[in-house]
């Protein structure tokens, strides 16, 4: 009996050991496209040394609306945003166009590989990750919108860490910016070289804002780049310098690609022309699009068929000068993707167009920068990603992937299990051996 006992205790003292040993440091870049770590028209060392070390994808698949928050949301849930109920960046809201974000965690409705880390007894930490606020999490600062740095100190984890940071990483500075991507570098590597985190979830927007008000190409959009880079390098080099480089799965990775865009087309005016639509902020309405970049989801009100048939003739009779700019993503397609299921349909953007929100005016009208939120079929929406590791096999090409492949990568090497069913798998190929527990 002693001896059963104390292969038991064994067993248990190597499987802890196997997970509070190993680390997961993954970083998003906000906006990152394939071309920027596999062409050499763009200054990337460091992402270019992971592509030659590890793994890499020529395309990763985003969500439908291939949008920042709903796509991070399956990175750590590795379910689509039907199941995750994180639809948009936004919460659509009948009564208002202005609406709200999302933002807390008690959002999600599906089961996060923080709580299944958390649980298992690893230490867990994350920063500026889109709907983070009150995890399960070691160490947190949240991306919490525009909602102020008071909001922003009162959810970050353990209570009083922004003092410290201010203090000891970014030089007595009055607050965080976490839109200053050097600083959440800095940042990163003070969490990885203090306190070592088994999991932890970094994201950086600086490079999206950039592609949205410049494009995807130009002098702009190149510095953007390498900054980007440059702070993939400080991450890095402090896992080196915390000497847990032998130990770390490092994964870069993006949320979605991007389009150019010219034209603005505002679905919404049609609906008002039809009387369909009379004043969004009041919820005067029969029937009513929610557009987020590159995508226009239709709601209507008791799904009334009658209504949504009506829509649909609308938009079916539009000259072919004015239809070359969407196409309909229809029901059976929505489901398939795992978009919101409140949403009847949606509109796709096509050559060079984006959606506004207005209702009054022109149906099309001139437009600038770059978007996103397509419907995630074209090379331009793709996103990418790259992975080194011990375990990671050398220059090794996935070819394409999902987004909701990262979390079963992230739960395979360490150990961990998921509540829910997952959608995707570990990519062939992606590691060089056998994980051990």
């Amino acid at each position: 009996m002693r001896k059963l006992l104390l292969l038991m205790l064994t067993l248990l003292v190597q499987q802890l050991y196997g997970q509070t040993g190993k680390h997961v440091i993954m970083v998003t870049l906000d906006g990152l496209r394939p071309e920027f770590y596999l062409s050499k028209d763009w200054n990337t060392p460091h992402l270019k040394q992971l592509v030659k070390e590890g793994a890499f994808a020529e395309g990763v698949v985003s969500v439908f609306p291939a949008m920042t928050f709903p796509s991070h949301t399956t990175m750590v849930t590795g379910v689509a945003p039907e199941t995750h109920g994180i639809f948009y960046n936004g919460v659509f809201e009948p009564d208002t166009v202005k609406g709200s974000i999302y933002w807390n965690f008690k959002q999600i409705t599906s089961p996060t590989i923080w709580e299944s880390a958390h649980k298992s007894g690893l230490k867990v930490a994350s920063l500026v990750w889109p709907v983070s606020a009150e995890a399960p999490l070691d160490f947190n600062i949240p991306d919490i919108g525009g909602m102020g740095n008071a909001v922003l100190e009162k959810y970050s984890v353990p209570a009083g860490v922004t003092t410290t940071l201010k203090k000891e990483v970014l030089g007595g500075a009055e607050k965080i910016d976490i839109s200053n991507d050097v600083d959440v570098a800095k940042i990163a590597a003070w969490v990885i070289k203090n306190k070592k985190p088994n999991l932890m979830t970094i994201h950086m927007f600086g490079l999206d804002h950039k592609e949205h008000e410049f494009g995807r190409e130009g002098t702009e959009i190149q510095k953007a780049v390498a900054k980007a880079d440059s702070c993939v390098g400080i991450i890095r080099d402090a896992i080196r310098d915390a000497g847990l480089q032998d130990s770390t799965l490092f994964i870069v990775l993006g949320d979605h690609g991007f389009f150019d865009t010219d034209k603005s087309l505002n679905p919404n005016v049609l609906l008002a022309r039809a009387g369909l639509l009379r004043n969004t902020d009041k919820g005067d309405w029969d029937a009513r699009f929610y557009t987020v970049g590159g995508g226009a989801f239709l709601f209507v009100k008791n799904n009334d068929k009658k209504i949504v048939a009506e829509v649909e003739e609308i938009f079916k009779n539009l000259p072919a000068d004015e239809k070359k700019y969407f196409r309909i993503v229809g029901a059976t397609e929505m489901k398939k993707i795992g978009a919101d299921p409140n949403a009847v349909f949606a509109l796709s953007a096509l050559n060079g167009a984006a959606f506004g929100d207005t209702f009054k005016g022109a149906f099309i009208r001139p437009g600038k920068g770059g978007t996103h939120g397509h419907f995630p079929d074209t090379k331009n929406i793709q996103t990418g990603f790259m992975a080194v590791g011990n375990t990671v096999k050398p220059n090794s090409n996935l070819k394409e992937i999902h987004l909701y492949d990262v979390t079963p990568i992230i739960s395979e090497y360490l150990n961990l299990k998921m509540e829910s069913q997952l959608k995707g798998r570990v990519p062939d190929g992606f590691f060089e051996m056998e994980i051990t527990p």
